[in-house]
C-alpha cells in the first residue's frame, strides 16, 4: 500500500502505515468498483480540476527529502 500526503509518498514495504477512516470513509471504500485503485480525501471548495491532477501526480514513491526544521523526515 502507498498513501499520498501533499506532495510525499509512504510505501508499507518500507514503514508501517495507518489509516484511520471514519464511518463513511470505510463505506465508500466498501463500495470501490473492483478496477479503482485510488482514494482522496479532500477539502471541500478544492477545485475539481487540482484533485485530479493531485491523483495524477507522483505515482510511485519520491526520494526522500529533508524538513527544512531538520528535525522531521518524509516517508
Amino acid at each position: 500500500m502507498k498513501v499520498k500526503i501533499g506532495s510525499t509518498i509512504c510505501d508499507s514495504d518500507k514503514q508501517p502505515i495507518m489509516l484511520i477512516l471514519s464511518g463513511s470513509e470505510k463505506q465508500l471504500i466498501a463500495n470501490m468498483t473492483p478496477d479503482a485503485h485510488k482514494f482522496c480525501v479532500y477539502p471541500k471548495g478544492s477545485a475539481e480540476e487540482g484533485i485530479k491532477q493531485f491523483m495524477e501526480e507522483g505515482e510511485t514513491p519520491m526520494a526522500k527529502k529533508t524538513s527544512r526544521k531538520g528535525g522531521r523526515k518524509p516517508c
